[in-house]
């Protein structure tokens, strides 16, 4: 059976077959780690992710995006979504979040009112379907891996903030056997907040309540200006961490300088303690629109946590 023999049914329900049930196989199976990105063809240079950064290079801001890409792609695969006109945020990948303790299934964002970023999960849900995921609509406002990361099983920590209707994690815990830590973010994502190094353990912001996330990782807590200045927005390739860091280009006169040293050499103490690499990647022109972090831009298809 041909894939394009699959159909997508609304309303929260997964894919159904023409026929008998097939051996449908995605890039999420292979053992190595994977990654959604999508190129930022139509991203508006004057228009910032966070309506207050300055206009950007255009140039520059595809320079960012495709050296994350280059160094990803030397020991991941990278499904690449379309960009598509009028989509001028889809690179920064809100629209669905893959659940590993399941077999290739993805679930896609529901942003309710949230213009900006309506009609990214359509683009999305059609290249997943393409390439052999279930695809599953949000019944409640949601907005992806921005919120909801997984450890490993069925366990994820899920930030519950504006973006995120907290009905969602019922209905995942109901109908998808997911177990939810939820953490209160008020006006945060989870991204900024928590990054899950491994299995084992996960850097978390250590002004956010910890206790239930204690009982199932070991917590490594960091300062709420370590996450302002994104040391959770991070991505991890087996075992090298990816951070983005402009200090290269910084002097020490610089209003922030020792803020970002303080974060990356805490960062270099953490890999050294779990004996990963770390890679501090500039993305200046990015970093002006509003971005956090690398991992602004990826959404995991396979963590390849297994070495």
């Amino acid at each position: 059976m041909l894939l394009r023999d699959l159909k997508r049914v609304s309303n929260g329900r997964v894919l159904n077959y023409d026929s008998e049930e097939a051996d449908i196989r995605t890039i999420s199976q292979f053992s190595y780690p994977v990654f959604a990105m999508c190129a930022p063809t139509y991203v508006d240079a004057k228009n910032s992710l966070t309506g207050k950064g300055k206009e950007i290079n255009y140039e520059k801001f595809i320079g960012d995006w495709i050296n994350l890409y280059h160094l990803l792609s030397f020991e991941s695969l990278i499904l690449l979504i379309p960009p598509k006109e009028g989509l001028t945020f889809q690179t920064y990948m809100k629209a669905f979040v893959y659940l590993p303790h399941l077999d290739n299934v993805v679930i896609l964002s529901n942003f309710g009112n949230w213009n900006k970023y309506l009609g990214e999960e359509i683009v999305a849900s059609d290249t997943l379907i393409e390439n052999g995921y279930k695809v599953i609509n949000a019944p409640f406002r949601f907005n992806g891996y921005n919120n909801l990361k997984h450890l490993k099983g069925n366990i994820y920590f899920g930030g519950v903030n504006q973006f995120v209707d907290s009905r969602i994690y019922d209905w995942l815990e109901k109908t998808y056997g997911l177990r939810i830590i939820r953490i209160e973010l008020k006006n945060d994502s989870l991204s900024n907040n928590l990054f899950v190094l491994d299995m084992e353990n996960v850097m978390m912001n250590s002004s956010l309540p910890s206790a239930e996330v204690k009982k199932v990782a070991n917590v490594i807590q960091v300062q709420a200006d370590m996450c302002n200045c994104g040391i959770c927005n991070s991505i991890r390739v087996r075992t090298t961490l990816i951070n983005v860091s402009p200090l290269q280009s910084m002097t020490a006169s610089d209003a922030t300088y020792n803020r970002e040293l303080k974060k990356n050499n805490l960062l270099i103490e953490i890999c050294r303690k779990l004996n990963y690499d770390i890679i501090f990647l500039q993305m200046n022109e990015s970093q002006k629109y509003g971005i956090t972090g690398c991992c602004d831009f990826i959404t995991p298809l396979n963590v390849g946590f297994s070495k």
